[in-house]
């Protein structure tokens, strides 16, 4: 670079040989002369251009990455949106789906509560027919139809043939016991224990 300062300087010369100037022309040709520029000057002023440059640069490239970032997020945004709305469908589909099943849990109780009655009455009834004694019912009185039926299954055969009951809650109909199938009766118990 200083060469081609040297080449500026010298294409704009004189044409008087150096020394031979005049002392008042030499301050008009020196006022005429550019100024000579050193290295450091040179660097500075080269330094500073590129650090303008470079921040004009670093400007642009920051405005395009916003431009970009709010591009991207505008589609994100929308993106989210169909997001959100699909959301909002599953969510209505669930809701319809716990109000449907909430009606048939309420029907499936009421038809249960309905059935559980139905047992009661027909308990009742065959407590009725096979005249089993208060004082047995009295004792099945508080549990649930369903366990009074499990009971009643489990028990009918010893109400229907008299066995475990005492005279006066056997069953119409049936024939006394003999002394001798009373023995039997006992004996039987006694082998138990």
């Amino acid at each position: 670079m200083p060469e081609e300062i040297q080449d500026k300087t010298a294409e704009q010369g004189t044409d008087k040989a150096p020394g031979t100037d005049t002392g008042a022309s030499t301050d008009a040709k020196q006022a005429e002369k550019p100024k000579a520029f050193t290295e450091a000057d040179v660097d500075r002023r080269v330094t500073q251009a590129l650090q303008t440059h470079s921040e004009k640069l670093k400007a642009q490239w920051e405005e395009e990455r916003k431009a970009a970032e709010e591009k991207a997020r505008l589609e994100g945004q929308g993106e989210y949106k169909t997001l959100h709305e699909k959301e909002l469908e599953a969510n209505a589909k669930l809701t319809a789906q716990v109000a449907e099943m909430t009606t048939r849990l309420g029907e499936q109780a009421e038809a249960a509560k309905s059935n559980e009655q139905k047992v009661g009455e027909f308990v009742d009834a065959e407590f009725e027919k096979l005249k089993i004694a208060p004082a047995i019912t009295d004792l099945l009185v508080g549990k649930p139809p369903l366990e009074r039926l499990a009971w009643l299954t489990k028990h009918r055969q010893d109400i229907v043939t008299g066995r475990g009951l005492p005279e006066a809650a056997k069953p119409d109909g049936e024939k006394k016991l003999t002394d001798e199938q009373k023995r039997e009766n006992s004996v039987g118990i006694r082998k138990i224990w």
